[in-house]
């Protein structure tokens, strides 16, 4: 501080600002401020990709860990076996696909088109790749089980009492859609409210752990993938925004 700057301060009375000390004070506030500010953009671009270089490299492993799941210890060196193990490996990784695509759809329509859209891109959307999904991996599946039934035992469905490969398949794919389609349905309701929303808000999680059962028990591997794929997905993309965001915390992308 310089001679004359004391000698100006001292003829100030007390309890008076100078307006240079205060244009001072302001300005390197804002200098602060957006030092601050570029910080954090840069923090969170950084964030950003670590997080998709992550996503790349969990998504290739977990490609060849579906399709690897797919392959069946062949009972013979036939052709058919190997058709068989690569339609199971194929169908898995394309329900994973439809997983992850389900699952940015919904965080997409929830972060840019507000919490009404989830609804709409949850019922239409996951509706769809739901047929897709069973329908890739069904039809391959019916070929390779069911007409081979019929070529051994001459008839397409059971008459044993007991179902074979076609009926597990399309009763279960069936009962599931059905079930998907009320679950949508009931959210809807519940969403628009009316005298009966308490009754759909319970039947509502009833419906889910139908669903859920529905494609864990009834026999086909793709509708047991169809849970695996988005809570797979779900899991391992919470895992990833919890460690990098011990050194990246912008507020806007942890949630």
């Amino acid at each position: 501080m310089g001679k004359e700057e004391k000698l100006r301060r001292l003829e100030l009375e007390p309890g008076e600002v100078d307006d240079e000390d205060l244009e001072y004070q302001f300005e390197s506030l804002l200098e602060e401020a957006s030092e601050s500010e570029s910080h954090r953009e840069q923090n969170g671009e950084e964030f950003r990709r670590r997080l998709e270089v992550f996503r790349l490299w969990w998504f290739v492993l977990l490609f060849i860990a579906f399709f690897a799941w797919g392959f069946v210890k062949p009972k013979d060196n036939s052709s058919i076996e190997w058709l068989h193990g690569i339609a199971h490996g194929a169908g898995r990784v394309v329900v994973l696909c439809i997983g992850i695509v389900l699952f940015s759809a919904s965080k997409f329509s929830l972060q840019k088109l507000g919490a009404e859209a989830l609804g709409f891109i949850h019922g239409t959307v996951g509706s769809v790749f739901a047929v897709v999904g069973l329908g890739f991996h069904a039809a391959p599946w019916i070929y390779l089980v069911a007409i081979k039934d019929y070529e051994m035992q001459g008839s397409l469905w059971s008459t044993q009492g007991f179902p074979n490969a076609t009926q597990m398949v399309v009763t279960g794919s069936l009962l599931t859609l059905m079930v998907l389609f009320l679950l949508i349905s009931t959210r809807e309701r519940i969403r628009k409210g009316g005298k009966r929303r308490v009754l759909f808000k319970w039947l509502h999680p009833v419906l889910y752990a139908s669903i859920v059962m529905l494609l864990v028990l009834h026999g086909n591997a793709t509708s047991r993938a169809l849970i695996i794929g988005p809570i797979l997905t779900y899991a391992v993309d919470r895992v990833l925004r919890v460690l990098l965001s011990q050194n990246y915390r912008p507020k806007e992308l942890v949630m």
